[in-house]
């Protein structure tokens, strides 16, 4: 029984540790695409004004 439940774990916690990691990255993917949405919308204020 203790072997099994040791096994669930090695085998559980890397995937979960991955699929923390890529969300976390998404996420970050996301934020930088916002950023240079945002970037691009004052860029065109920008040149509108001159």
């Amino acid at each position: 029984m203790l072997q099994l439940s040791v096994l669930i774990a090695v085998i559980c916690v890397p995937i979960l540790a991955m699929l923390a990691m890529g969300a976390k990255v998404e996420k970050r993917q996301r934020d930088r695409a916002k950023i240079v949405q945002e970037r691009a919308k004052l860029m065109e204020i920008y040149k509108h004004q001159f």
